[in-house]
């Protein structure tokens, strides 16, 4: 296994969105591959929030 740079906790929507984008900008800027991005979530992919309320993407519910 290569060495882990970069761990992200949660694989909600926020969290794999941050893991696609920062293995995006490594491959661009030629820092890297991706493949030192560790996502770890307690459950599995949007089993929280993500799966059920969005993640609070949006959190004025109000208006």
């Amino acid at each position: 296994m290569s060495e882990i740079k970069y761990v992200i906790v949660g694989a909600g929507i926020h969290g794999l969105s941050t893991a696609w984008h920062l293995g995006e900008n490594l491959r661009k800027s030629g820092k890297g591959s991706g493949k030192d991005i560790l996502v770890i979530d307690k459950t599995a992919i949007a089993a929280g929030a993500s799966g059920i309320a969005c993640g609070l993407v949006r959190n004025n519910y109000s208006h």
